[in-house]
């Protein structure tokens, strides 16, 4: 095999310990007759040499498809790393690094799922867990984290911009740097980012402002503790301005393998670092550390609340998801208050009641370490809750965690609430003010509503859910750059919602429910919010049910005006429970007036927003865990091969897919088993 030239050596070495790396690993195989090395001389196509070719005979070829067809690629980890080493190392030398960037995409199509989601663009393989679902609420992060950092840096006096990236690059082969006296872009020397936007000499933090992609000496410092694929990291790497530093942390191997792959593959070295360790340790040896804490798990979040408070910085943000909705919602009341130390109970308005209960566990958690929480937002979605609030540091303020904590009684029946809070504020004639326990019970023995008992719910967070004002802000951000999230009209949607929202409402009320223990016809929500608003008090929807109500008016207001409206539209009461009748046949406290009011129309439903999605696709849902193995049948072929099951086993039919099974064969396994075992079977297959 001839060498054309001696300038190449240093190259073709190291080509050369590739191909042996691949070879020993059984995962690439290169043609032997074929020798490859990038040359500048032809802006870093790929030359082809026969064995004893002259510099006559070079082909040089048009596209990458010639090269990848020379070679069988599959998944591999062991060349990322030479291929990052290798690029940073002919950069260096103004070699053009395009053949191995070659390489690298021609290994990706070869066992790996390419997903393109806002800027990122990231590789997954079946033994990484991804949700596609999941995009609203990485978009709805990515904007969350935008305000706060613009709020971060402004304090700095540092200018923050979110507009699309400077020209990017066209090229398909991207640079991760440039030759000295390349690249200048107006005065002075400038590196190239992964987006192709100039980085400043000061570390993008100069005039004009700060653009997504450039790592920002002042800016944040961002850990995500459980990140599988590395996804959200990249996107927040992309798509945040100001971030200096992203650790990006799995305890599975095979996920930070996956995350170092994405990582390489969308060029952000410099911002996004990877990290295989235990999260919750992570975050004990680093305390006070990071600006933005982002906690997605798969299940319960609880474990990970302690460590995340103690290692987020004062004033700093923390995202927590938890989607282990069947315990905060009140299916297992006993399961929630081991892990959160509160009692859920099953109720309409479970979902807000999920809420409550998770920013307190934050709460009581940061009062812990003499601080306190700032819920900026608050938002049941899907099959998930995901709450950002910011941990602030002060022992005066921590001391009125009591009064912000309260349990709930709900009625057993027509699910009536009364919250009681732990502590109050007494205010002395001196003008100072003491922390005194709170005066109770606050309902009586049954309810006055319907004569039925109560249970007992939380502790849980009494206080608002939301900064209003950080909502409209986060609101006209969305409405601004709606072409940056594929979600926006969602979006933009669910927080017209929330803003509207009535401040001071605890618990929204299900009016239709309510109904149905009456057995009355359900009004329509313009005639209830009217005979609200007549009656003189606020309402508004909630973005966590599209048939809630929520209102600053006790539930004896709501009845008043469901009996109200079962007088106009009278039922058979010989046929109801004692329940009902009860409330039935108390009178009305206030005049009910149901003509329409000018406000009873939100503006979010006059506008037809997207207030509540439908299923985005079949089969939709919170995703299986990720396994080392690859499944065999997709999750609809399982479905279709299990269609009428019961059916055929009541035919004597097999499964369609499964081996059928002799009856000679069915009666030796029965007839060596005990007369007892033989009864099961028999039950088994009935």
């Amino acid at each position: 095999m001839c060498i054309p030239h001696l300038r190449f050596a240093p190259c073709f070495i190291l080509l050369l310990l590739i191909n042996d790396f691949l070879l020993c690993n059984e995962k690439i195989r290169f043609r032997p007759d074929f020798m490859y090395y990038p040359a500048k001389s032809c802006s870093g196509r790929i030359k082809k040499f026969g064995s004893g070719a002259s510099l006559e005979d070079i082909v040089v070829a048009n596209n990458t498809q010639e090269f990848e067809s020379l070679m069988v690629f599959q998944p591999v980890s062991l060349i990322l790393k030479t291929i990052s080493t290798t690029r940073s190392y002919l950069s260096r030398r103004e070699y053009n690094v395009t053949i191995l960037d070659c390489i690298m995409s021609a290994a990706i199509k070869g066992g790996c799922e390419v997903v393109k989601e806002g800027k990122a663009e990231v590789l997954f393989t079946r033994t990484v867990f991804y949700n596609p679902v999941q995009e609203f609420n990485r978009d709805l992060s990515v904007s969350v984290i935008r305000m706060f950092t613009e709020e971060f840096l402004n304090s700095k006096g540092i200018k923050v911009s979110f507009a699309e990236n400077m020209k990017e690059v066209e090229s398909v082969h991207k640079e991760m740097s440039v030759t000295e006296g390349e690249g200048q872009h107006g005065q002075g020397e400038s590196t190239t980012t992964a987006e192709g936007a100039p980085e400043e000499e000061d570390g993008g933090c100069g005039d004009p402002a700060v653009h997504a992609g450039v790592k920002c000496e002042e800016g944040i410092h961002v850990l995500e503790a459980l990140a599988a694929s590395g996804l959200r990291s990249i996107r927040y790497a992309k798509e945040i301005p100001g971030v200096k530093n992203i650790i990006t942390n799995d305890i599975a191997a095979e996920a930070v393998e996956a995350m170092k792959r994405n990582i390489a593959h969308n060029h952000l070295e410099a911002i996004v670092n990877a990290s295989q360790a235990d999260a919750c340790l992570l975050m004990y040896q680093n305390p006070s550390h990071f600006d933005v804490i982002d906690l997605d798990p798969y299940g319960c979040a609880a474990q990970f609340i302690d460590p995340s408070v103690h290692a987020v910085r004062p004033g700093g943000l923390l995202c927590v998801t938890c989607t282990d909705m069947t315990v905060l919602c009140g299916n297992y009341g006993e399961t929630c208050f081991t892990k959160y130390g509160a009692y859920s109970v099953k109720a309409t308005y479970s979902h807000e009641m999920a809420l409550r209960i998770l920013l307190y566990t934050l709460q009581a958690s940061a009062t812990r370490c003499s601080r306190y929480i700032e819920p900026l937002l608050s938002v049941s979605a899907d099959f998930y809750i995901r709450v950002f609030v910011r941990v602030h540091s002060g022992q005066a303020e921590a001391k009125h965690s009591a009064r912000k904590t309260a349990v709930v009684y709900i009625c057993t029946y027509c699910e009536n609430f009364s919250l009681q809070r732990f502590g109050q504020i007494v205010s002395k004639s001196n003008g100072n003010t003491k922390f005194t326990a709170a005066n109770g019970p606050t309902v009586p023995e049954r309810c006055d509503n319907c004569g039925g008992r109560y249970h007992i719910s939380g502790p849980m967070w009494a206080e608002p859910l939301h900064n209003r004002s950080f909502v409209n802000k986060l609101l006209e951000h969305v409405k601004d750059h709606n072409s940056q999230f594929n979600t926006a009209a969602r979006l933009e949607g669910l927080l017209t919602v929330i803003s509207e929202e009535v401040p001071n409402g605890t618990f929204y009320y299900p009016i239709s429910k309510f109904c149905n223990f009456i057995r009355a016809i359900c009004p329509s929500q313009i005639k209830v919010r009217s005979a609200i608003m007549n009656a003189g008090y606020q309402v508004s929807g909630t973005h966590c049910s599209a048939e809630g109500i929520k209102t600053d008016a006790p539930p004896s207001v709501v009845w008043d005006i469901l009996r109200a409206w079962e007088k106009e539209n009278p039922v058979k009461r010989e046929k109801l429970p004692p329940q009902a009748l009860h409330i039935l046949e108390k009178g009305t406290s206030i005049n009910v007036s149901f003509e329409l009011h000018p406000d009873a129309n939100p503006p979010s439903r006059n506008q037809k927003l997207r207030r509540f999605q439908q299923n985005p696709e079949k089969y939709w849902g919170p995703k299986k865990k990720a396994g080392p193995v690859a499944p065999q049948e997709s999750l609809k072929e399982r479905k279709h091969r299990r269609q009428g099951k019961r059916s055929r086993q009541e035919d004597g039919k097999p499964e369609t897919g499964a081996a059928e099974v002799k009856p000679n064969e069915k009666a030796l396994k029965t007839d060596s088993l005990p007369r007892q075992h033989q009864n099961g079977c028999e039950k088994r297959e009935r």
